[in-house]
Formats: structure tokens, C-alpha cells, sequence
């Protein structure tokens, strides 16, 4: 088991490097184009972008002092309201194991302290979001 995710590491370090060396290849300034009179070298990308947004029309910004309009409300029964809370905390209970689980195997694997407890904040993140749902549907 521990060859096989070790193998799996490797390979998503392979795949993170060959896609940086492509992306380095695709942008580079090598692909620009030069400004002749600043004799700035623009990569093909960024000059895409700002290509793009010159052939795009200005439009007004939406007037900010209008309100947006209020989502319809959906009415439920409460049992319906009972069995979609129900379909969450079977979701949320289930995606919380899994980074616990995540969280147990990086710690046996030695991995890098940062990588830890940004899952520990992750899951922190889960649980508290599960406990105020479960709290504003308390009736």
C-alpha cells in the first residue's frame, strides 16, 4: 500500500513538473511579441488577454444603488425539509471522514507540517459548517 501511494506521489510530482515546463514553453518570452517602441517583450498569453478585451464593447457598470433581486423562496414541507437535512449530514459526515482519513494517513507518511494542517483547517472548516446548518434548522 505504502509503494503504491509513494508511486502515486511520484507521479503527480512528474505531471505537476511537465505541465510547469509546458506552461513555461507556451508563455515564455521567447513566444512574445516586442513592443518596438518600449522594446518590452509581451508573452503571446498576456497579449491575448489584453487583445481580447480591447475587441469587447465598454459597458456600463450596473447601477449599484439598485438592489439585486431576492431569490424566490422555496417552500418545503417539513418533512422534506427533515429528509434533505438528513442527505447533508450523511454527505458531510462522509466527506469529514475522508479528510480525517487523509489527515491520518499524511501524519504515517511523514508529510510536510504545512500539508497537515492545512487539512486540519479544512476539516475544522467542514465540521463548523455542518454544526451552524444543523443550528439555523434546528426546529
Amino acid at each position: 500500500m505504502k509503494k503504491y501511494l509513494q508511486a502515486g506521489l511520484l507521479m503527480t510530482l512528474i505531471a505537476a513538473i511537465a505541465a510547469m515546463l509546458f506552461w513555461s514553453s507556451l508563455s515564455g518570452p521567447e513566444r512574445g511579441i516586442q513592443d518596438v517602441q518600449t522594446g518590452t517583450v509581451h508573452s503571446a498569453s498576456a497579449l491575448a488577454i489584453v487583445e481580447k478585451r480591447a475587441e469587447t464593447p465598454n459597458v456600463a457598470p450596473p447601477n449599484v444603488s439598485e438592489p439585486a433581486p431576492a431569490a424566490k423562496a422555496i417552500l418545503l414541507t417539513t418533512e422534506e425539509r427533515q429528509h434533505i437535512l438528513a442527505e447533508f449530514v450523511k454527505a458531510a459526515d462522509k466527506d469529514i471522514a475522508k479528510v480525517q482519513k487523509s489527515i491520518e494517513e499524511a501524519r504515517q507518511l511523514g508529510a510536510p507540517a504545512e500539508q497537515i494542517a492545512a487539512q486540519e483547517d479544512k476539516l475544522k472548516m467542514m465540521q463548523q459548517f455542518k454544526q451552524d446548518t444543523l443550528a439555523r434548522n434546528a426546529s
